[in-house]
């Protein structure tokens, strides 16, 4: 969506907003991403809330996961509404009085009840029973968030309703809203994340699903789509080198004890760039720019290993 000053004027935010999916072959789902920017000559405007929603078939996908720990069979949005619910303090709130399945009565239903900390939040979705189907959305990267690690962003609720997260000021408020002026050029991208789709055959355990998206959660985080990245910065403009500061850090590899040996990193290289503007705020407060890493690692026997980043400046990473 292109912002047009003389029609759009009063009524839509002044940004240019270009929507991205990305289609890989022998991928079962698509990446998606997008670009936002904000010209110098135009108006002042806010963003506190940006996200892609997925809303699925009801009558399909009833369970709900977002971790080993937290997942369930879940209310109907019907459930939520004045005949069959009572509204509570606030809006998202809704205590099931007669709900369409009996077994949720009594329950508060609330989307926030589902929130995760960035640093967790790597894979949530659904389960169809009938056929059985899932739809995961998987966040590999965290460059473009923002709020650090600990930040708590929504995932999953009913609806059923999947949200792959842009930039949000929940649980953290004015300090994390994007403020720009009328002479602010701007430009970041969101994302990628993944739309992972799977299927068993029939009589297969149906949490065989999430199973499987964890694995494909795990590949996607430590083997972080290339080509995808490749496609990206083809098409987008960012910062030039000059822009950017290399931050100092320490680098501690964990080493685990698997059998008579230890693993052990043959060769590890990582370079971690932050915008100058970041050590003015503290890279978990930065919400305009982004955070690039690069790295390359060998491990012996492909095992995996932990990373541990002690800073020595500001911002932290």
């Amino acid at each position: 969506r292109m912002w047009d000053p003389s029609i759009d004027q009063g009524k839509l935010v002044p940004l240019n907003i270009d929507k991205r999916y990305v289609m890989l072959r022998d991928s079962s789902g698509f990446y998606s991403y997008a670009i936002y920017e904000h010209l110098e000559e135009w108006p002042a405007f806010n963003i506190d809330n940006t996200r892609i929603a997925f809303k699925l078939r009801e009558d399909m996908f009833r369970y709900m996961a977002i971790a080993d720990n937290r997942q369930r069979f879940m209310p109907l949005p019907e459930d939520r509404l004045a005949d069959r619910g009572q509204a509570l303090a606030y809006p998202e709130a809704v205590l099931l009085v007669n709900p369409v399945e009996p077994d949720f009565k009594g329950e508060v239903d609330d989307k926030y009840q589902y929130s995760c900390e960035n640093k967790d939040n790597r894979v949530h979705g659904w389960i169809s029973n009938n056929p059985s189907v899932g739809f995961w959305q998987i966040t590999a990267s965290d460059e473009f968030r923002s709020g650090g690690p600990l930040k708590q962003c929504l995932t999953s609720h009913v609806g059923p309703t999947t949200l792959a997260i842009f930039h949000s000021v929940h649980y953290s408020g004015e300090d994390l809203v994007l403020k720009f002026g009328p002479n602010e050029p701007w430009k970041k991208v969101f994302g990628p994340v993944f739309i992972f789709l799977n299927s068993l055959t029939d009589g297969d355990d149906p949490l065989l699903l999430w199973e499987d998206a964890k694995q494909q959660g795990h590949l996607h985080t430590y083997r972080f789509c290339d080509n995808v990245w490749t496609f990206i910065l083809q098409g987008a403009t960012f910062k030039s080198e000059e822009c950017q500061e290399t931050v100092s850090q320490r680098e501690m590899v964990a080493r685990k004890k698997v059998g008579a040996g230890l693993i052990t990193c043959r060769n590890f290289v990582t370079k971690v760039k932050g915008l100058k503007a970041a050590a003015n705020v503290g890279y978990t407060m930065d919400s305009e720019s982004f955070f690039e890493t690069q790295y390359k690692r060998t491990v012996q026997n492909s095992t995996k290993f932990l990373i541990l980043y002690s800073s020595e400046t500001t911002p932290s990473v």
